[in-house]
């Protein structure tokens, strides 16, 4: 079910959506004369960022929980969101600050229909926020990616932490699993992996968490996320 309501997102955000953005960008004079591989005209950057900061509500209309939260924004906070998200797709970093091509737009669009989903599926008290109990709700969804950027990007610390180095500092009653899944909610917290100062000192002997969260997590802090995750595990 959920496979087929994330190729849904997807197929909306790369359709109608983008030729509107499309056609806008051309009323605007925002082409410029360089053809990307899709035969359509490259953008500059500013040019884009500007009409989505003026016209998001109707390019995103289908997407009411994040015109909510934009509206509650200022008009720096909005270009900056809209910046971080093609931080998160551009394929290419030499381009960044200066222009964008058919891709990017497409990318930009997919992700925040995805993230809207993860919104619509788990912000249960519909305050435009995920809470540390929400994230663990939906962890099973991301157990695997979860996994597979833990490997990735910690592989000595999990070694560490399962051997006599870990029973040492109070970590026997946590497994790996634990270690992962909460560095995991860390990640969504924070845009980046745990080091040994974010976890408990002996949690086992003290009976606390490995590691302690306060707050919520916005949309903005979300794209951090997104970030740490591209790159390590990639596109």
């Amino acid at each position: 079910k959920e496979t087929f309501e994330t190729l849904g997102f997807l197929m909306t955000s790369s359709g109608l959506l983008h030729k509107e953005i499309k056609d806008s960008l051309f009323a605007a004079n925002c082409n410029l004369a360089e053809l990307d591989v899709f035969d359509n005209h490259w953008n500059y950057e500013s040019c884009l960022l500007q009409l989505l900061q003026t016209n998001y509500r109707v390019y995103f209309s289908s997407l009411p929980h994040l015109v909510s939260y934009l509206n509650g924004l200022n008009a720096e906070q909005v270009k900056n969101y809209f910046t971080s998200t093609l931080t998160v797709v551009r394929t290419d970093e030499r381009n960044a600050g200066t222009k964008v091509e058919t891709s990017d737009i497409q990318s930009m669009n997919s992700l925040m229909h995805f993230v809207e989903g993860l919104f619509v599926s788990h912000d249960l008290n519909l305050n435009s926020k995920l809470s540390e109990s929400e994230i663990r709700t939906a962890y099973p969804k991301f157990l695997n990616i979860a996994t597979e950027f833990a490997y990735k990007a910690s592989r000595t610390q999990i070694e560490e932490f399962t051997s006599w180095k870990g029973d040492l500092l109070g970590y026997s009653c946590f497994t790996e699993q634990d270690l992962i899944k909460e560095s995991f909610v860390f990640l969504i917290y924070n845009g980046r992996t745990p080091t040994q100062d974010d976890f408990n000192s002996f949690p086992c002997v003290r009976g606390v968490p490995l590691i302690s969260f306060s707050g919520e997590v916005d949309r903005s802090a979300m794209l951090n996320t997104f970030k740490a995750l591209k790159s390590v595990i990639g596109n």
